[in-house]
């Protein structure tokens, strides 16, 4: 998983809707790539234990995740598990940059978050980089 990705499950998930079962991300980004037309889809379904369940570009199990303001932790089917303040491993504020209207790691060009009523879209450069809906 790369950092762009990781930021777009903190952005959803922190913004997600508390009656939300599930949401998709269609992640227009290929790490260290661009820009793509095509999106790989992530589903993400909201577990019983305030997780989300997060399936690959596949449809595998992939892992479980939780989401506490900038710190994401990842479990995966064998167990091994990860817990990032992602906003600290990019360099951004320790305010709450997930619900601004853009987020600007340094040295990046900004994310700009464009709000809908279900969901969101992330776009660079005015491209769309990923659309999250709910």
């Amino acid at each position: 998983m790369g950092p762009l990705l990781a930021i777009f499950l903190v952005i959803s998930l922190n913004l997600a809707p508390e009656n939300a079962n599930s949401l998709t991300i269609d992640n227009h980004v290929v790490e260290g790539v661009g820009i793509y037309a095509e999106p790989t889809r992530f589903v993400l379904e909201r577990n019983d234990d305030a997780g989300w369940s997060l399936r690959n570009a596949q449809g595998e199990p992939w892992f479980t995740v939780v989401v506490e303001g900038p710190v994401i932790s990842l479990t995966n089917t064998e167990g091994g598990s990860d817990r990032v303040d992602i906003g600290a491993a990019v360099g951004l504020p320790a305010e709450e940059w997930w619900v601004a209207d853009s987020v600007e790691p340094p040295g990046l060009t900004p994310l700009v978050i464009e709000r809908l009523p279900n969901g969101l879209n992330v776009t660079i450069d005015g491209l769309r980089a990923a659309a999250v809906r709910w």
